[in-house]
């Protein structure tokens, strides 16, 4: 895939199909488009944004996209393990 709106479509249909594990294979290039998938209106679509970064790897996601998807996974002991470099986050995640 060579076009980023081609990218988003698959990352976006695969979302709502719930096929994660099919963007694992895509790796790095998914991540802004999981990024921006976890504040979708659509629950579903923001959980398996969240696990397909975890399976990724929470070490190419920026610290913002990973607070976030934590939180969505309910791994709060994670985000608690992070300290205060994740409070900015924490906050914007509340508002």
């Amino acid at each position: 895939m060579n076009d980023k709106g081609e990218l988003h479509d698959r990352i976006r249909s695969l979302l709502q199909s719930g096929r994660s594990d099919e963007i694992i294979s895509i790796g790095k290039p998914a991540v802004p488009y999981l990024i921006a998938a976890l504040k979708d209106e659509n629950w579903d679509v923001r959980c398996e944004a969240a696990e397909a970064l975890k399976k990724i790897g929470f070490d190419k996601v920026p610290l913002d996209g990973r607070v976030l998807a934590l939180l969505i996974l309910k791994k709060t002991d994670e985000v608690v393990a992070i300290g205060e470099p994740a409070v900015p986050d924490l906050i914007t995640a509340l508002k």
